[in-house]
């Protein structure tokens, strides 16, 4: 019997593997060119969220979570709260912020694709689902309130 290529493929990448290629990338490419490049890269991965999912502001919350903790998988968990006007997010357990805070202890300048995926986002679940009235789409502010993969990032809707 003969191997096929599905016999060589993992199931998940390896983590190290990971981290050395998205800290690399960002070398490589330098401040200004990976802050370009990831815009593009988190928008891209945003238009992968199911907006067939969305149709009021609690299902948007629970497609997104879905999204980013199984789907997409950047994180182990996020809470997302509203008031009509901002949307947050607290993130634990983020995937790209050890890497990325290596990468700032080396003195890099590293780029968060968090903003850009949630933006874009946004943006398709905008056209599904008008009810929402997201009209002044905007990322507000972040804080890190615990450890490295932990933050709070906020975005304004209207």
């Amino acid at each position: 019997m003969y191997m096929t290529e599905q016999d060589f493929l993992p199931k998940e990448m390896p983590y190290q593997l990971f981290k050395v290629t998205w800290k690399t990338l960002q070398k490589v490419l330098g401040k200004e060119d990976a802050q370009k490049v990831f815009a593009k890269l988190g928008r891209e991965i945003g238009k992968l969220f199911p907006t067939n999912q969305v149709t009021d502001a609690a299902s948007l919350a629970t497609a997104v979570k879905k999204f980013l903790e199984k789907g997409f998988g950047m994180m182990t968990k996020v809470d997302i709260t509203g008031d009509g006007k901002t949307i947050t997010f607290h993130n634990v357990g983020c995937y790209f912020c050890g890497p990325n805070t290596e990468l700032r202890n080396e003195g890099g300048v590293p780029t968060c694709l968090f903003p850009s995926i949630v933006l874009e986002i946004l943006q398709e679940t905008r056209s599904v689902a008008p009810n929402l009235k997201f009209k002044n789409l905007k990322f507000n502010e972040s804080h890190k309130p615990g450890p490295v993969g932990e933050c709070v990032m906020k975005f304004n809707l209207a």
